[in-house]
């Protein structure tokens, strides 16, 4: 059910919800798991944050925060921080910030030029997850190749001694074998790919809205299309073009 803590979660604790928590005070080094909403009255010190809705915070601080819904919060320091909707705040202060909905922010970045790396839209991460899928089906192939040649091997000299030793006959068994799995992940890797290549041709068109200051440091990815900032910028939209290129607006 739905658990309420009156006081802080400390140090080393973990809390498990099959509805929402609600915590009045800080979670400090600590790791929270709800399949609904999460809501801290304070805000997070170098703890993990995982949400099935909504994550509703004062401030993040050197943590990692992951919700399928919005986060809603005020200063969020050096977090790595997975959105899958709409994320709105007050700064974002260094990290890493992955929003599949819109971002709506004052302050983006430090005046420290900390680096801070906002993703938006699911297709950046389509981008990668093929990226990783194209090394592995390479490795696939490699591995397969080897498996032929072992296997190839083998059978030859079954061929001229009429049997093999009991070890490689344990060999010969175990290369087939991984060629067969391999095989079958290299064609469930295609798969994929189609269905990625066929996802990325859909332009996701999301805004990033900095009302406040956008400070150098700060990279920016929508779709395929990415931008590093090397100086400020104040009241800035960030939105793709037809060309799917980055562009940017006044707010």
């Amino acid at each position: 059910g739905d658990i309420v803590i009156k006081g802080e979660v400390m140090e080393g604790f973990t809390v498990i919800s099959e509805k929402s928590i609600t915590v009045v005070g800080n979670v400090t080094r600590a790791s929270l798991k709800a399949k609904q909403n999460i809501v801290l009255k304070k805000g997070a010190i170098n703890s993990a944050i995982t949400a099935g809705g909504d994550i509703t915070c004062q401030f993040g601080e050197y943590s990692a925060l992951s919700a399928e819904g919005d986060i809603k919060g005020q200063d969020f320091v050096v977090c790595d921080v997975h959105c899958g909707g709409n994320l709105t705040a007050k700064a974002l202060n260094g990290g890493s910030y992955t929003i599949l909905g819109d971002t709506d922010v004052k302050y983006l970045g430090t005046k420290t030029y900390a680096p801070t790396e906002v993703v938006a839209g699911n297709n950046a991460l389509l981008a990668r997850e093929k990226d990783d899928l194209e090394q592995r089906m390479r490795e696939l192939d490699v591995a397969i190749d080897r498996c032929t040649q072992i296997v190839d091997f083998l059978n030859e000299k079954r061929k001229q001694l009429g049997r093999l030793p009991e070890d490689k006959e344990e060999l010969l068994g175990t290369t087939i074998k991984t060629k067969l799995t391999s095989q079958m992940e290299k064609k469930q890797g295609k798969k994929r790919l189609a269905e990625i290549d066929d996802l990325l041709s859909q332009n996701q068109y999301r805004v990033i809205v900095c009302r406040g200051t956008l400070f150098p440091g700060v990279k920016v990815t929508i779709n395929s299309s990415s931008t590093k900032f090397d100086t400020e910028t104040t009241r800035v939209k960030l939105y793709l073009d037809e060309s799917g290129n980055i562009v940017t607006g006044t707010v």
